[in-house]
């Protein structure tokens, strides 16, 4: 077996990469799956600590706490409107990290538990029971349980990452100078976070919608958000009648 998606990560340095000219949008969409292995472990480790159970040594360790400084140094450059932990919490997150498409999975529950039922009323009524047709039941019925499983687990990890960025609001911009934060907070954030990332996928445009709105949820000091949503609606218009 190889080393694995974490193992060819080791010995990357950040400011390396930066430095012949891979953005650090590119470099955080490289490490993120990583970081999420590393914060899945450890939320199952805690559930361990909680429950009293023996705990392993970490197998995934997150590449990103040693070389967020050079990453946020980089990708802001002049730019003085964001906290290096806002900056963090922004690239380091994915869609998943923040909300649970319930009703895609309840559909698909749905969906399979019907065609469950409906293959076994007709067993019921005297059908012949094929090899095939058995497996496929079984197939179905795993399938659901399956995903009722990781919906109550993505449940879980979106209420611990929430708690996390709630435990963090404090930091995102304590540490900058008042006037910087009325005058940049609102364009950096669009232009270094929101902006940068949106156009790589549908996915990522989704999830820069969700981390906004998770920012004003959890009330972060400080924050400009009326600012950022006149921003987003003047560029917006600009985009749709240019």
């Amino acid at each position: 077996a190889g080393p694995g998606y974490g193992g060819c990560l080791e010995g990357v340095d950040a400011e390396a990469l930066l430095e012949m000219g891979v953005g650090a949008d590119v470099v955080m969409a490289v490490v993120r799956p990583m970081h999420g292995m590393a914060m899945a472990e450890e939320e199952e480790r805690e559930a361990k600590r909680k429950a009293g159970l023996e705990v392993s040594e970490a197998i995934h360790a997150s590449w990103l706490p040693e070389n967020m400084r050079a990453l946020y140094e980089r990708g802001m450059g002049e730019a003085k409107g964001l906290g290096v932990e806002l900056y963090e919490a922004f690239w380091s997150h994915r869609l998943y990290d923040l909300y649970v498409p319930k009703a895609r999975y309840e559909a698909e529950v749905s969906r399979l538990r019907k065609d469950v039922a409906r293959i076994e009323k007709g067993w019921k009524a005297g059908k012949e029971r094929a090899a095939a047709q058995t497996a496929d039941v079984e197939r179905m019925k795993r399938a659901a349980s399956d995903l009722d499983a990781e919906r109550e687990r993505q449940e879980k990890h979106c209420t611990a990452v929430r708690r996390k960025i709630e435990g963090s609001r404090n930091a995102f911009l304590s540490g900058l100078d008042a006037g910087a934060v009325e005058k940049s907070t609102a364009s950096d954030l669009l232009e270094k976070c929101v902006y940068a990332r949106c156009m790589i996928s549908p996915e990522d445009a989704s999830y820069c919608a969700k981390f906004l709105r998770t920012l004003v949820s959890v009330d972060t000091p400080s924050l400009p958000a009326l600012s950022i949503y006149d921003s987003l609606v003047r560029s917006s218009a600009g985009l749709l009648y240019s």
